[in-house]
């Protein structure tokens, strides 16, 4: 491959630099396009290999997609409504439970459980607090 005109071929004529454009410089390699400088990015066509760190001076573009903070939504209750038989409860998508209530029932009885207490779970993404989905 010639690279003709507004190149710079280093070695032999296969590899070397190559303006395309106003602002465009492609980088060739045995005459394949692996690399493009444009005003303002690089475009790599082919696998960067990195040895060392990679140092951003922009964090902004990566970091609004990881979880920033978890925490618990607000109580919400659930209770048979009659505790003089047995029941069962899931808590809702995404919620854990939090708590229960205790009914007591006097002196040399047991105490009967009237209720439970759940929360969703909350994680906080890119400045917005978002309810978890069960999986």
């Amino acid at each position: 491959m010639l690279f003709g005109g507004n190149s710079i071929v280093l070695g032999d004529n296969d590899t070397g630099f190559k303006q395309n454009g106003d602002g465009n410089l492609d980088v060739y390699a045995n005459s394949v396009h692996v690399m493009r400088f444009v005003s303002g990015s690089i475009q790599s066509n082919k696998t960067i290999n990195i040895t060392g760190r990679v140092n951003p001076s922009d964090y902004g573009n990566f970091d609004s997609r990881y979880v920033r903070d978890i925490r618990l939504g607000g109580a919400a209750t659930y209770k048979p409504a009659n505790n003089g038989m047995t029941w069962t409860h899931q808590a809702p998508s995404g919620c854990v439970y939090s708590g229960i209530i205790v009914q007591d029932t006097g002196s040399n009885s047991a105490d009967n459980i009237g209720g439970v207490y759940y929360r969703p779970v909350q994680k906080y993404i890119n400045g917005t607090w978002y309810n978890v989905a069960q999986v």
